[in-house]
């Protein structure tokens, strides 16, 4: 605290204290020369041109009950006598009175000086040195000595109010403050940056290596470099990093700071802020991996068409040759036909999961009854030495593609399969339970090895497999992720290394489930027709196997190459068909433009639409059937014959 000199408090007391001593001495010398008062002997001795007068504090001397008998000056249009022998408590504020009279007995009982803070009528606040002064062992006044501290107060608040704003708004931005005194090797940190760093602000570190050891391992030498870059550039750049918290994960920081320069121009500190990017850094992992899916999603239409259509050709004639072989050359065309479907599946797997909604045809279904089918699919086609455990329990309809959620099911027990390799007792146990009234939860569990949590971090990440080549695409749970995220469900994954892993799918309920369909196995031979079919694909050999796979079944067809040719052949008017297989992506005149045509010339053949890629919208009145291709021939015949029954009827 100062009154405006250069000398601190003490220093000013044990001034005071010189000049009390020398009082003293005059006193007694003037008790020796006179028998009046106290106050009338010190008036004497005081005088008007006292030492204490020349002070630039206020100097008043009280007697024991705190009358005034000394002022050496006061408030400007009165004067120093008129307050003699008045008590000096009336001129303190009524709030202060009693902590004031309190503070002054206790000095003039010890004899000790003290100092109060207190406050006046007129509002102004003061710091006054309560002396005593005593005779021998007898304290006979006090001599007080007040700084008025209104202005020093104001702006000593003014300036905690701003320093409080600036914290608050530190705080609501999430920014920490940091400052690194470059000589003194000296860091300062505020709680928020300590927070930041997931440790107590007195355990923040105070020079720079204790900083560089929270910086994540792998980050450390950029920051280190960063640092002394900025110190030499005397420019220092943002820098983002990475800093370990005590219970093990990671959190990312953002610091930016400037660097502080001297009269020479060197760099004598560094200071700036920290901000956490963890979120941000998550968002933009999310964005990456969106625009990864979309690019993944353009890529795959691009080449679906043309990959499909060749499995178009390969699966339908491997099919038919198949049927003609005999002996090893049945086992070759077999294996052709099997290598075909793997790669139709492959395809048809990365569109499920670049564009599930695309694929989608919901409804309500009994989830008992599919988990059912999967687990009984799983026990005919599984190792005997599995343990298949099924529960099941009345539960309400689920609302979705029953043959996605069919996918995402044997996806993960295919890979719970996998996981059972090397175990002495394998089990697999699939549970479904109802845990709320709006949804579904089946849980797949199985003993197998289990996973460590950085293989679980990217469990549904596309391509990622940890099986040895050509056992695994990385699409099977990357799908299922898809899948049941388009479905408006969750989908769990929990496992412990070395004793297995545990799936958990949540989904929504839906209406009351229809009537199971009863599936009847129809041999391929006894599916046929004699009416005529238009088949239209620019691809010269998947337009000749659709015709010879509809010629076999008794069909009469007629092939065309072009759009146009279509169009042309109706408005001719010699066209009469009772169905139309159509490819969607054809040049000079696609599927839909095709249809468009027929439809102004008036002609209501149905049209089964044949697509190497289902995204967008399909809803188009002049499509009777959409099929996806490669198309196998039970698969075309049944539809083809479907179409044209319900088109009669």
């Amino acid at each position: 605290m100062t009154d405006g000199s250069c000398c601190t408090k003490d220093e000013r007391i044990a001034q005071l204290e010189r000049q009390v001593a020398s009082l003293r001495a005059q006193l007694n010398a003037a008790r020796e020369l006179s028998d009046s008062s106290v106050e009338s002997r010190l008036r004497s001795l005081l005088g008007d041109r006292m030492v204490l007068d020349a002070l630039p504090t206020v100097v008043n001397v009280l007697d024991q009950h705190q009358k005034i008998v000394y002022l050496n000056r006061t408030v400007p249009g009165r004067d120093v006598t008129e307050l003699y022998g008045t008590d000096a408590r009336k001129y303190v504020a009524e709030q202060d009175r009693e902590r004031y009279t309190r503070v002054f007995e206790e000095a003039w009982q010890s004899g000790n000086p003290t100092t109060v803070q207190l406050r006046t009528l007129s509002g102004r606040h003061w710091e006054s040195n309560l002396i005593p002064v005593k005779d021998g062992p007898e304290v006979v006044f006090m001599l007080v000595t007040s700084a008025d501290q209104t202005e020093r107060l104001r702006s000593e608040r003014a300036l905690r109010d701003s320093e409080a704003r600036l914290r608050y708004a530190l705080s609501a931005s999430g920014m920490g403050a940091w400052t690194y005194q470059i000589a003194e090797d000296r860091v300062i940190w505020d709680e928020v940056t300590a927070h930041l760093f997931g440790i107590l602000p007195k355990d923040a570190p105070t020079n720079a290596q204790g900083y560089f050891d929270l910086i994540h391992p792998g980050d450390r030498e950029r920051v280190k470099a960063g640092v002394d870059g900025a110190i030499r550039r005397r420019i220092a750049s943002d820098l983002e990093h990475r800093v370990l918290l005590p219970n093990g994960s990671v959190r990312y920081l953002l610091t930016r700071g400037t660097v502080l320069l001297d009269e020479n121009g060197t760099a004598t500190a560094l200071r700036g802020g920290v901000f956490d990017i963890t979120a941000r850094k998550a968002l933009e992992s999310q964005l990456q991996l969106a625009q990864q899916m979309q690019a993944v999603g353009q890529l795959t239409s691009g080449i679906a068409h043309n990959l499909n259509n060749a499995l178009s050709v390969i699966i339908p004639c491997a099919e038919e040759c198949q049927e003609e072989v005999t002996g090893e050359l049945a086992e070759r065309v077999h294996d052709i036909t099997h290598a075909a479907q793997r790669a139709a599946e492959m395809v048809r797997q990365l569109m499920l999961f670049a564009r599930p909604h695309a694929h989608a045809e919901k409804r309500s279904f009994n989830l008992n009854t599919t988990v059912q089918r999967i687990v009984d699919m799983c026990r005919k086609t599984f190792e005997r030495r599995i343990l298949l455990d099924l529960r099941t329990e009345q539960v309400p309809p689920v609302h979705g593609d029953e043959g996605q959620i069919e996918q995402v099911l044997l996806n993960i027990c295919l890979n719970a399969r996998d996981a059972l390799a090397n175990r002495d007792e394998p089990r697999i146990s699939v549970k479904i339970s109802s845990p709320r009234p709006d949804g579904l939860r089946v849980t797949i569990t199985d003993n197998g090895t289990g996973m460590d949590e950085s293989v679980q971090a990217r469990v549904f990440e596309p391509f990622f497999t940890t099986k040895e080549v050509g056992r695994g695409s990385g699409l099977g749970l990357a799908s299922a992720y898809a899948i049941v995220t388009d479905h408006g469900g969750k989908i769990r994954c929990k496992s412990v290394l070395g004793y297995g892993t545990s799936f958990e799918l949540e989904l929504p309920c839906g209406a009351s489930a229809p009537p199971e369909p009863i599936s009847e196995e129809i041999a391929v031979d006894s599916i046929s027709g004699d009416e005529r079919i238009l088949v239209v694909d620019d691809e010269s050999a998947v337009r000749r196997v659709v015709a010879s796979t509809l010629k076999r079944a008794g069909y009469h067809v007629v092939q065309c190459a072009t759009g146009h040719d279509a169009v042309r052949l109706f408005e001719s008017g010699d066209a009469n068909f009772d169905a139309i297989v159509l490819d969607r992506s054809m040049p000079g005149l696609a599927g839909e433009q095709v249809i468009r045509r027929l439809r102004d010339l008036g002609v209501d053949t149905p049209v089964i639409m044949l697509t190497g890629d289902a995204s967008g919208d399909w809803s188009h009145d002049g499509i009777a059937l959409l099929l996806n291709k490669p198309v196998n021939r039970r698969e075309l015949l049944t539809n083809v014959r479907s179409v044209i029954d319900r088109s009669r009827s």
